[in-house]
């Protein structure tokens, strides 16, 4: 494994997005943080890529592209990998992460549909929000809570939570052309959604109020939250040549988080209290890490 240190370039202060649904919120600053990266291994079939999405104690899960572009999900522990296809996966099966013993994500089937599922460490478990047989994948596991997303027959996609007995759809007010969760961290949903002009707009949800929360040098890919500790959230925005970069913010000041080599582009997300990352070398080959900060 590569370990590098890294400090951000400091940005001058700017307006943020940031605002409860109808309501303004506070001006966001950018600011510097010096962050430790560690690189991780790639899963050794994995000539087209290898993205690692989750941690978990000493394991880590995610998936990888075989030389025929095949995806395979896969757990590592020890430096010791395991593939794990889905029995009725016709080509590709995507771990999205884990939590606890649980890992989750979606497969391709016979019908070239995705279906999201849950996987014990010995049985696969399907889940179909309101009776729709595909198109669908789970991108997060609280306790009995399970979020994730569907698309509808408008071919929208839309944003539900199942607890353990029913499937409830959640769509942004605001989004107009979909909303989609990329996870849940006790009873706070993240994600996105798509505004009327097809821009992603971060988004918090607690259970009755959403929260918008946009980086300030976003593009018009937007921003995408993807983790949330504390009072710290952590996403990704798209700048003006729609390079992605990691972020964190904290009472209205954000941080950009990243890689020294993702010179097209670094994506981070939050697992299990740990920050995980993919960067983008100068091919646009795919390389994953663990960050940590260093005290200041």
């Amino acid at each position: 494994m590569k370990i590098h240190s890294v400090t951000p370039l400091m940005n001058k202060p700017l307006l943020s997005a940031l605002i409860v649904v109808g309501l303004l919120g506070s001006a966001g600053i950018l600011t510097a943080q010096s962050y430790t990266f560690t690189d991780l291994s790639d899963h050794p079939n994995g000539v087209n890529g290898t993205y690692v999405t989750g941690i978990s104690g000493g394991t880590t899960v995610g998936w990888y592209l075989d030389g025929s572009n095949v995806a395979h999900g896969f757990a590592e522990s020890g430096g010791s990998f395991t593939d794990l296809n889905h029995p009725n996966s016709d080509r590709d099966t995507f771990v999205w992460g884990i939590t606890g013993s649980t890992i989750f994500g979606y497969y391709r089937d016979s019908n070239a549909m995705l279906s999201g599922f849950l996987y014990n460490g010995s049985v696969f478990t399907d889940l179909h929000p309101n009776g729709v047989n595909g198109n669908n994948y789970i991108t997060g596991v609280s306790g009995s809570t399970v979020v994730g997303n569907y698309y509808d027959s408008n071919n929208l996609i839309n944003a539900f939570v199942y607890d353990g007995s029913a499937f409830t759809t959640l769509n942004h007010p605001n989004g107009v052309n979909g909303t989609s969760v990329t996870g849940i961290s006790g009873s706070t949903l993240f994600g996105f959604y798509y505004d009327s002009n097809g821009k992603r707009n971060g988004l918090l949800y607690d259970g009755s109020v959403y929260t918008d929360l946009n980086h300030p040098n976003a593009g018009n890919g937007g921003t995408i939250i993807t983790g949330i500790s504390g009072s710290t959230v952590f996403g990704q925005y798209f700048d003006s040549s729609m390079i992605t970069h990691g972020f964190t913010e904290s009472g209205g000041v954000f941080t950009d988080l990243n890689h020294p080599n993702g010179v097209k582009g670094t994506s981070i997300s939050l697992s299990g209290g740990t920050i995980l990352g993919t960067y983008y070398d100068s091919n646009y080959s795919p390389h994953n890490f663990i960050a940590n900060a260093v005290p200041e």
